[in-house]
């Protein structure tokens, strides 16, 4: 499945030179997966009485070119790497200005862990199913 959101930033996401200011494209990546995961059947509270939650590991974005305040933008985001199971995984979130240029590319390493016994897990086969139909990306890597 492929997944896109359009936003607007907000006030508070700009910097003085009225651009988005660098944590703010943070910020919707990780809304975006909060996204998708509610609207396959996971939202915050389901994944706490399953027993774990996403954490991640690393974030890292590539800044490429500005969203000014006035722009409007797409997010997109696909899965870059996974074990088989979907117990560790990668995610590839690009914004995309109205005319087509990429302003940002962010990439996050992440994993579900176990709330009672704070370790890595694989999550249960429905979200193991919701995480296969996800798009992939052009070099997807299964681990």
């Amino acid at each position: 499945m492929h997944y896109q959101y359009s936003f607007a930033p907000r006030w508070s996401d700009l910097d003085p030179n009225i651009h988005m200011r660098h944590s703010a494209y943070y910020d919707y990546a990780a809304q975006a997966r909060i996204n998708i995961l509610s609207e396959n059947g996971f939202a915050l509270n389901k994944l706490q009485q399953e027993g774990y939650l996403p954490i991640l590991f690393r974030e890292e974005a590539r800044f490429l070119r500005e969203i000014r305040g006035t722009d409007t933008f797409v997010l997109s985001s696909k899965i870059l790497s996974s074990t088989s199971d979907f117990r560790k995984w990668s995610f590839e979130h690009t914004f995309t200005k109205p005319n087509g240029e990429v302003a940002c590319i962010i990439v996050v390493d992440g994993a579900w862990i176990s709330i009672k016994d704070r370790k890595v897990v694989a999550p249960c086969e429905d979200l193991q199913k919701v995480f296969a139909n996800i798009n992939k990306s052009e070099g997807f890597v299964t681990e």
